[in-house]
């Protein structure tokens, strides 16, 4: 072969090495959305930059304080779900199945979009540690985590009545346009990192 010839083929050969390269370098700088499964097995990414807010309320079926929160979660799913802005009932319990969160929403009159997370993709996304607990997400940045109020300040010591509202706090004011600063709270309940 020619020297020209070589040269040409090493050419190619750099040529293609760089483009691998380049196309290899743009999907590690994309960072993948994390995901959940819907009850119908789908994946779900459920964060949408275009809604003004994203919740997501970490339970389980067999929390206490989380079926204690119950209505609180329909009543914010109520109030809030017609301003624009989506609630899911994030499951990290991998043992879960379909059938008993229909169950178990049929049970506490829940009727919020549930999201199957036996993974924790969601749960590590937000660094979710119990049940409950809530994430508010806006234009893709976490904004909130914790506690949906302080009716608990501790396991086993609860309040008659929440004094604070944290999540309703946050919810109010991305509703009145603002976008709240980073805020956590301490979430008391269940830990996830059991069902690892």
């Amino acid at each position: 072969m020619s020297e020209s010839g070589v040269t040409f083929l090493a050419m190619r050969k750099r040529t293609a090495f760089v483009g691998l390269f380049m196309a290899a370098m743009a999907a590690c700088s994309q960072q993948q959305e994390p995901s959940a499964l819907d009850l119908d097995g789908h994946r779900v990414t459920p964060f949408d930059v275009a809604m003004p807010a994203t919740t997501l309320i970490f339970v389980r079926t067999d929390c206490p304080i989380s079926n204690r929160y119950a209505p609180e979660i329909q009543r914010l799913q109520d109030e809030y779900g017609p301003r624009g802005m989506r609630l899911f009932l994030v499951y990290p319990d991998g043992d879960e199945t379909p059938e008993s969160i229909r169950r178990h929403a049929t049970e506490y009159s829940l009727s919020v979009e549930s999201l199957l997370d036996p993974d924790h993709e969601l749960v590590d996304h937000v660094q979710a540690t119990v049940t409950p607990s809530a994430a508010v997400i806006v234009a893709g940045q976490l904004v909130y985590l914790g506690h949906i109020d302080n009716r608990y300040d501790d396991l086993g010591k609860a309040r008659a009545a929440a004094s604070r509202q944290s999540l309703r706090e946050v919810l109010d004011a991305v509703a009145a346009g603002q976008v709240p600063p980073l805020r956590h709270t301490r979430a008391v309940g269940c830990l996830i990192a059991d069902l690892k």
